[in-house]
C-alpha cells in the first residue's frame, strides 16, 4: 500500500503536465473590457509545456506587484496607456508598443502613469526541456525595450521594428519584431518555419492564413500558429496595421 501511495505521489505530476492541451492554430480575442484580467489562449507547444496569453487592466493610479514563479518567464506588452515598470532596481516609464521579459524567479512592479486605463498582454510560459537560468543571464537576464527607442526600418509594404533576438532561460531563442503593413498589403508570401509563433495585432485588421484556414484578427487579437504550418498575413483594413511577431524554441 504504501510503495503504491508513493508511485500515485510520482505519478500525478506528470499526469497532470500531460494534460494540457496544446494550443489551436486560430484567433485568440482580447477579453476584458469589463474584467481586471482574462486568458486569451492557454496550453502547450512543441517547445513549451505550458504557455498562456492573457489580457489585462490597470485603472488610473493603480498599482501591481508580480513574483514570477521559478519554473516560468513572463513578457509584458502595453497595447495601450502609460504603465511605469519597475525592474532590477530601474524603473521605466513606457508606452504602447513597449515590453518586459522577466526572468524565472524575477520580481516587478507596474503601476498606471496615465489618467486613463492601461492595457497590456501577460504571455507566461514554461520549457518542455532543462531551464537554462546562466543562459538567460549570460544573454543579458530581465530587461525593458521602449517602443520609442527602437528603430523603425522602412521598406516598399511598410517597415519593421527589430526588438530582440537572443536565448533565454526558458528557450534556445526567442525573437520579437513590429510588423507594420500599408493598406492591401502582405507581409510575405505564405511560408512555414521550425519556431512556433504568435502574432499580436496592435493597430488594424488583418487576414491570416494558418494551415488551410483564414483568420480575420483586429487590434488586442492573438494569432496562435504552431510550428511547421503553413502561414501569410495581409493587411485587411483601412490604413496601416502593425502587429507583434513573437516566435520560439
Amino acid at each position: 500500500m504504501i510503495k503504491q501511495s508513493l508511485y500515485l505521489l510520482v505519478l500525478l505530476p506528470f499526469v497532470a503536465s500531460t494534460q494540457i492541451k496544446p494550443v489551436e492554430a486560430g484567433t485568440y480575442s482580447w477579453h476584458s473590457p469589463d474584467k481586471k484580467s482574462a486568458v486569451m489562449l492557454s496550453g502547450s507547444g512543441r517547445d513549451l509545456s505550458f504557455v498562456e496569453l492573457s489580457s489585462n487592466k490597470l485603472k488610473a493610479g493603480e498599482k501591481k506587484k508580480i513574483k514570477v514563479p521559478a519554473d516560468e518567464e513572463h513578457l509584458l506588452l502595453i497595447k495601450s496607456g502609460s504603465l511605469s515598470i519597475q525592474l532590477n532596481d530601474s524603473t521605466w516609464t513606457l508606452g504602447k508598443g513597449s515590453l518586459a521579459m522577466v526572468m524565472p524567479s524575477g520580481a516587478y512592479a507596474l503601476q498606471n502613469q496615465g489618467s486613463e486605463e492601461c492595457l497590456y498582454h501577460l504571455m507566461a510560459y514554461r520549457t518542455k526541456y532543462t531551464i537554462d537560468v546562466k543562459r538567460g543571464e549570460a544573454a543579458g537576464g530581465s530587461f525593458v525595450k521602449d517602443w520609442n527607442k527602437i528603430p523603425f526600418n522602412a521598406h516598399e509594404r511598410g517597415g519593421v521594428r527589430p526588438y530582440f533576438e537572443r536565448p533565454t532561460a526558458m528557450t534556445k531563442r526567442f525573437e520579437i519584431h513590429v510588423t507594420t503593413l500599408k493598406e492591401g498589403f502582405s507581409s510575405h508570401a505564405p511560408h512555414t518555419h521550425g519556431s512556433e509563433e504568435i502574432i499580436l495585432i496592435l493597430d488594424g485588421k488583418v487576414d491570416m492564413l494558418i494551415g488551410e484556414k483564414s483568420y480575420k484578427a483586429q487590434a488586442g487579437d492573438a494569432l496562435y500558429v504552431p510550428t511547421g504550418l503553413l502561414h501569410g498575413l495581409k493587411n485587411d483594413g483601412a490604413g496601416a496595421c502593425s502587429y507583434f511577431a513573437i516566435q520560439w524554441e
